[in-house]
């Protein structure tokens, strides 16, 4: 794991951006596949990328899908599809056949094996599993990170009765990998909103997994993670691992307080 910090937010979308675009120069001879996730935090990286990025970065040639997605039409506020349209796909030059949603408005159960296999087809594949070229997460204040999040008891119960393989999958234990599925739908533990969301192996098969990180709200949840604490190992966030890829968290001054030390 790396960790770039930087001064302000602008100057951490900069560098992920830098990054990304370093990525995706060195893919000659196909599409790029990228996978975004939602929230206030993309939206405004995304901003950064129409004012700064039009033309430095081949946008044809980028295969879009996301991480997650809630399950509503796409025309709700709360659609991360809808947000990606205002904030990037209406304002650069995206090829329509490259834009690889998630319908939140189908039954989620149906709608993961869809996307599911939406995924398998287009990917190229390693170790059983579809490869991403870039995966874009966050971490919530919470330790969640995608739509998998903390406190489930599938994950942490002992009590195997509540164990359900549906859910159990969404994390990359040994014990449940050889059924590897790309997508799983899980619930907001608040809300009990349902998502679909990549699994945790989907992840850890990407190339490269950019993690941003912004704000005073994610400074204790980030002390936890990069001090390795035994209050880490109950966040989602501490399961990304790439396999064989890059795994890099870009944080601005604010959310890296008190201090970060970098990892090279």
């Amino acid at each position: 794991m790396k960790i770039i910090i930087n001064d302000t937010p602008k100057d951490t979308y900069v560098a992920l951006t830098e990054a990304m675009s370093e990525v995706f120069k060195k893919i000659h001879d196909r599409d790029v596949f990228l996978a975004v996730s939602g929230g206030n935090t993309p939206a405004r990286l995304f901003d950064l990328w129409v004012y700064k990025y039009e033309h430095q970065i081949d946008w044809h040639r980028v295969q879009i899908f996301w991480v997650d997605e809630r399950c509503v039409p796409p025309g709700d506020n709360e659609s991360n599809y809808r947000m990606t349209v205002t904030h990037l796909l209406s304002k650069l030059p995206f090829m329509q056949k490259h834009i690889h949603r998630i319908h939140g408005e189908a039954s989620p159960q149906e709608e993961a094996l869809r996307y599911g296999e939406i995924i398998r087809k287009l990917l190229p594949w390693e170790e059983g599993l579809p490869v991403f070229d870039l995966i874009l997460l966050g971490v919530g204040s919470d330790g969640h990170t995608a739509s998998i999040f903390p406190d489930d008891p599938v994950l942490f119960s002992q009590n195997e009765a509540l164990c359900d393989l549906e859910t159990k999958v969404c994390y990359d234990t040994e014990e449940f990998s050889s059924e590897k599925p790309v997508c799983r739908v899980t619930s907001k533990p608040d809300s009990g909103q349902k998502r679909v969301t990549l699994t945790m192996p989907v992840i850890n098969n990407a190339r490269h997994v950019f993690v941003l990180v912004t704000g005073a709200d994610k400074q204790e949840v980030l002390s936890q993670l990069f001090n390795h604490t035994p209050v880490s190992a109950t966040y989602p966030a501490s399961f990304v691992n790439p396999r064989s890829g890059k795994l890099i968290y870009f944080v601005d001054r604010e959310a890296a307080t008190p201090p970060v030390k970098p990892e090279s």
